[in-house]
C-alpha cells in the first residue's frame, strides 16, 4: 500500500512528465474557432500542488516552486517532512489527483473563460477546465490557467490551417466535492480538436478531431 509520501513523489513524477508535453486545442463557440496551446513548467508546481498552504513548513513555503520541485525529485527534500505537516490534509486530495493530470488533460471536452467575480471566487486565472475525478467520482476537478502570450506555430487540420495559439499555463488545481465552479459562468466553448505533442519522443497524437469530419 502506498504511503502519503509515496503518493506525493509519484504525483510529482507525473507532473514532471507533463513538462515534455504540449497540447494544441481548438474550440468552437457561436460559430467561431479559437485555439490554445497548453504548456507545463516547474514554476507552477508549488501552487498546483498546494505546498504554499503548509504554514508550518516555512522553508517549503518560502522556497521557489522550481527548487521544491527539483529537490523532491532528487530526494534532497524528504516527502515525509511534507506529508506530516498539520495542514497537509487540506491538499492531500489534490496531490492524489494530480497523479492523473495527463488523463484529465487528455479527456476534457470543454473550456471556460474564467470570471472570478461571477463565480464568487478568489482564484485568479483566465481559463478553466472541469473534469470528473478518477479517484472519487463524487468529486470534480477544476484546472485553472493563465494566459502566457501567443504562439505562431502552424497546425493544419484537414483543409483548416491554424497559425496562432493562445498559450495557457496551469496555475491552480482544485478538487471539489460540493462547489460547482462552472455555476454563473458564461457557456463554455466545446473542444473540437485536440493534439498532444511529446517533445521527449517527438511524437504527435490526435486525441480528438471533429473538424475533419
Amino acid at each position: 500500500m502506498q504511503t502519503k509520501a509515496d503518493i506525493l513523489l509519484n504525483s510529482t513524477k507525473a507532473y514532471e512528465r507533463m513538462l515534455c508535453k504540449e497540447y494544441f486545442i481548438t474550440v468552437g463557440k457561436n460559430q467561431q474557432l479559437k485555439s490554445y496551446k497548453l504548456v507545463f513548467t516547474e514554476y507552477e508546481y508549488q501552487h498546483l500542488f498546494g505546498l504554499h498552504k503548509l504554514k508550518d513548513r516555512p522553508n517549503i513555503v518560502r522556497a521557489s516552486s522550481k527548487k521544491n520541485f527539483n529537490k523532491i525529485l532528487s530526494g534532497d527534500l524528504d516527502c515525509d517532512s511534507i506529508v506530516t505537516s498539520e495542514f497537509y490534509n487540506n491538499i492531500e486530495s489534490r496531490v492524489e489527483n494530480i497523479g492523473d493530470i495527463e488523463n484529465y488533460i487528455d479527456s476534457f471536452n470543454e473550456i471556460y473563460d474564467w470570471d472570478k467575480v461571477k463565480a464568487r471566487s478568489d482564484i485568479v486565472g483566465n481559463r478553466m477546465i472541469p473534469n470528473r475525478s478518477i479517484k472519487n467520482d463524487m468529486d470534480m476537478i477544476y484546472i485553472f490557467f493563465n494566459d502566457g502570450g501567443t504562439d505562431s506555430a502552424e497546425l493544419k487540420i484537414g483543409d483548416i490551417i491554424i497559425g496562432e495559439f493562445n498559450i495557457e499555463i496551469p496555475v491552480s488545481f482544485i478538487v471539489e466535492p460540493d462547489k460547482d465552479y462552472t455555476a454563473n459562468l458564461v457557456r463554455p466553448a466545446m473542444v473540437l480538436y485536440k493534439e498532444k505533442h511529446d517533445k521527449s519522443t517527438q511524437t504527435r497524437t490526435v486525441l480528438l478531431d471533429k473538424l475533419s469530419m
